[in-house]
């Protein structure tokens, strides 16, 4: 539906498009789904259809699951825990680990999906917040391009003053991570 509605879903596949209760209807062959949580999330759509937890579908043997995304540092045991449960149902799952085709797929926008969303909201300030300092200076550069009237970037540990006057405090803090133990 949102495909549809953002122009990517082309209008001679319309009608292809069915609810999860519909496809119990279809030869399975035909069907392909797409789900969150290639980064094992155990609320998300793929976890809860590898416990056979998700309303109205279920994964069976002999179905394909392809993990279009990288493992992102952090999420390991997630993902490996929910690869577990699927190769125990006898599902084939496919990784670009395990595959000669090129199966990633980034979440992070091209310069050209930048410089749309910045033509489309139009923003008075801009603070990219994701990446390293070269993705951080190169999305400001797409921003400043896209004529956003300022660009504001900086590091874990910065503080933003965004009322008032605009500017970044450098080293404010000092970032670290706070380890949680889990049940």
């Amino acid at each position: 539906r949102h495909a549809k509605a953002a122009g990517y879903w082309p209008s001679e596949l319309d009608g292809l498009l069915y609810s999860p209760h519909q496809i119990g209807y279809l030869p399975s062959e035909e069907i392909l789904i797409i789900a969150t949580g290639s980064q094992g999330e155990p609320r998300a759509a793929l976890s809860r259809l590898a416990r056979n937890q998700f309303r109205d579908l279920e994964l069976e043997e002999g179905d394909s699951v392809i993990f279009s995304s990288i493992v992102i540092p952090g999420n390991e045991e997630h993902i490996h825990r929910l690869i577990e449960q699927l190769e125990q149902k006898k599902i084939s799952v496919i990784t670009k680990y395990n595959t000669s085709r090129t199966i990633h797929a980034s979440g992070h926008p091209s310069e050209q999906d930048l410089l749309d969303l910045y033509g489309w909201v139009q923003p008075s300030l801009v603070i990219p917040t994701h990446g390293e300092q070269l993705h951080l200076a190169a999305n400001a550069k797409v921003a400043k391009q896209a004529k956003v009237p300022r660009q504001m970037t900086g590091f874990n540990g910065d503080l933003f003053e965004l009322v008032g006057t605009k500017r970044v405090h450098k080293a404010f803090i000092e970032p670290g991570r706070i380890p949680l133990e889990s049940n």
